[in-house]
């Protein structure tokens, strides 16, 4: 299995895509080493006319040169998994891009074809649409199965009357699908057993959900 990523530039309104067969894992070391480094580089890769959809590329970088803005993704499980690290990384790697604007992209491929303008069907894969599974009485037991000792990785934030509450999910399960199918009843679906009392470090969270009840949004 590869590490697919595509490589972009654009200029003078116009985009060329190149494709990388085992670069996803490197796309933040390829961005840092700075423009010159990736202009050359990416001529060193087959150009292709359309981009990877979002199950077959793995990482990619994309260079506006005539907006200053860089978008990447990819850099194996620990970028791919830590928000707070791809946050830090754009902090750090912009130094290298004076006057330019870095971007993570947590949509992948689909953040790409949006930028570029050339958003399709075919860039969704199939298979990975969201599966809203019900939250019935098995998959209830489910999520208060989880143990105290499991990462804080999956967090559901709930606001009402101005009182904040955070629960904690287990990574890898789809309890956070079935809470949002709950929609406005979501609230009262919450067990108390789930709610976070100490939290642990922001690095282990990975995906988040927050519905203010206040405002509702």
């Amino acid at each position: 299995m590869g590490h697919r990523a595509n490589f972009v530039i654009v200029e003078n309104g116009a985009y060329k895509i190149y494709y990388s067969g085992r670069g996803a894992h490197y796309t933040p070391h390829i961005l840092a080493q700075g423009l010159a480094f990736c202009e050359q580089y990416f001529k060193e890769f087959t150009e292709e006319s359309v981009l990877m959809d979002n199950a077959w590329g793995e990482g990619g970088v994309l260079i506006d040169k005539d907006k200053k803005n860089a978008l990447v993704f990819g850099g194996g499980w620990e970028f791919h998994n830590t928000p707070a690290l791809q946050r830090l990384y754009c902090k750090r790697v912009v130094q290298l891009w004076p006057n330019w604007t870095i971007r993570w992209c947590d949509q992948g491929a689909v953040d790409f074809a949006e930028y570029l303008g050339i958003m399709e069907d075919s860039i969704l894969a199939e298979g990975r649409e969201p599966d809203f599974l019900e939250l019935n009485d098995f998959n209830r037991q489910r999520l208060l199965e989880m143990r105290d000792d499991m990462p804080q990785c999956e967090v559901i934030t709930l606001i009402k009357d101005g009182i904040v509450n955070d629960y904690s999910l287990d990574w890898g399960f789809d309890g956070m699908m079935m809470l949002i199918q709950e929609s406005e009843n979501l609230i009262h679906q919450m067990p108390e057993q789930l709610k976070i009392k100490k939290w642990k470090n922001e690095v282990e969270v990975t995906n988040c959900l927050l519905a203010d009840y206040d405002t509702k949004k």
